[in-house]
């Protein structure tokens, strides 16, 4: 996150973060767009700025309704053979991560993308 801001990109946590922030973090922000550095202003002042207005959480809220919505659509379809390494675990969480020597679980579905690579080119 430190990196995209100087680079020039607003992540979601600092979109959430500046949603009714007042004038002075605003600036805050745009100096560190504008310089392309955090020699004015420090990182520690835009990840409080982030913590203070809630941004990574509000983040993990809307990964966990996206979550749910995909274990809802998934359950939709009748369970296979191909489907079943693709259905999340009940523990799964938006926080999770797909390194499998990670403590958090991870979902793999090597089935389905097996099947996903052999499917034809589209055409047109």
């Amino acid at each position: 996150m430190g990196n995209d801001l100087w680079e020039g990109k607003v992540t979601l946590p600092l979109i959430y973060a500046l949603e009714g922030a007042g004038a002075a973090d605003r600036q805050m922000v745009a100096s560190v767009l504008q310089d392309r550095n955090y020699e004015r202003v420090p990182f520690t002042n835009i990840l409080e700025l982030i913590s203070r207005r809630r941004g990574i959480e509000r983040v993990r809220e809307r990964a966990r309704r996206f979550t749910e919505t995909a274990r809802a659509r998934i359950g939709e379809f009748p369970a296979s053979p191909i489907s079943a390494p693709c259905t999340p675990s009940p523990n799964w969480s938006p926080t999770a991560t797909t390194d499998p020597a990670s403590p958090r679980p991870f979902v793999s579905c090597p089935a389905m993308l097996q099947r996903i690579a052999a499917l034809p080119a589209p055409t047109g």
